[in-house]
């Protein structure tokens, strides 16, 4: 652990560590009080003697958050080095993990609509800033006072990063087949549209998409009819069969009578 409770972040932004908080495979996650207000926040960190990948995917990550500011992603407040360590503090949200409710049981499709809405919203922001957000899936969300809030940057990229040798960003069974074409291979933003059709087939059908990829069929008639052509347009293997933007997405989301 490079933090243990009771331990102080830097003065420059001071806050006592909580606890350790689940998750998180190249930084290790803390929950920490804000000294003087009380607030809680969200400190994520590595060793300096981690390895270079991963010092540098936090920062990297932290840069990314300071460029973006939107209700439905977390604020950073400071990104900080010493010759122990280095981390960031952000902002915590309360909430459910969507792939924990998933595993207590099926999400109600009213609210699957309206995850499926905000993440249509929060993926058309950072695809105006430029940006690959790489990884969507459940796990990297939280339902929030009503809303989705969208975690974990270390896989995003902006798109002037992308280059033909660029490494493997995401998870597989979520991550678009261009990922694993050849040196060759073109990723962009359509890459984030096959992610939402992924999720959006694991929060529908209940099933890890790992084991479906290539068709992601749902077996319940009604959600088949209001959701199977989404899934099989957001997943078409050829980018160009793929809807075009998330802003056209949203809207045929919207439309659905549920």
């Amino acid at each position: 652990m490079i933090f243990r409770p009771g331990e102080m972040t830097r003065e420059e932004f001071p806050c006592e560590i909580v606890r350790r908080l689940p998750g998180g495979f190249m930084a290790e996650v803390y929950l920490a009080r804000l000294q003087n207000t009380g607030h809680f926040m969200v400190v994520k960190g590595v060793p300096q003697k981690a390895p270079a990948s991963f010092k540098e995917a936090l920062k990297s990550e932290a840069a990314i958050l300071k460029k973006i500011r939107l209700e439905t992603i977390p604020e950073i407040y400071g990104y900080f080095e010493d010759k122990e360590k280095r981390y960031f503090i952000m902002s915590y949200h309360v909430g459910d993990n969507l792939e924990e409710l998933l595993s207590k049981g099926s999400i109600p499709e009213k609210q699957i609509k309206g995850i499926a809405l905000d993440v249509c919203k929060t993926l058309a922001y950072l695809h105006k800033k430029g940006m690959i957000y790489s990884d969507l899936k459940p796990s990297n969300m939280i339902w929030s006072k009503e809303r989705v809030i969208l975690l974990d940057f270390g896989a995003a990229l902006f798109s002037e990063e992308i280059g033909p040798h660029i490494c493997f960003q995401g998870t597989v069974g979520y991550a678009a087949p261009e990922w694993f074409r050849d040196s060759n291979r073109k990723i962009t933003y359509l890459a984030d549209v096959f992610s939402l059709g992924a999720t959006l087939y694991r929060l529908l059908e209940g099933q890890e998409p790992k084991a479906h990829y290539g068709k992601f069929l749902l077996t319940d008639e009604q959600k088949k009819n209001r959701w199977q052509s989404i899934l099989d347009r957001c997943c078409a293997p050829e980018t160009e069969n793929r809807y075009r933007s998330m802003a056209h997405i949203y809207d045929v989301i919207n439309k659905i009578q549920i």
